[in-house]
């Protein structure tokens, strides 16, 4: 996989990249999105990685799409 995570899948291509700061194999990650109506219907596909400082404990998530209604 792209970001060399053994057993795990890379499937959306990184052209947005992201941190958060997870604790004891918890973590959670939002962002805002305007009001305008002009986003209408937008589609992305996202996924998350999450590296573990300290353990072997690093993991990708499945891929999700996300439509704006």
């Amino acid at each position: 996989s792209l970001l060399q995570v053994p057993n795990c899948a890379t499937i959306v291509t990184p052209d947005f990249i992201d941190f958060a700061v997870y604790l004891n194999g918890v973590g959670s990650y939002s962002f805002a999105i305007p009001a305008t109506p002009g986003l209408a219907g937008f589609t992305w596909f996202n996924q998350a990685a999450a590296f573990d400082p300290v353990g072997p404990d690093d993991a990708l998530s499945n891929a999700n799409q996300a439509i704006v209604r």
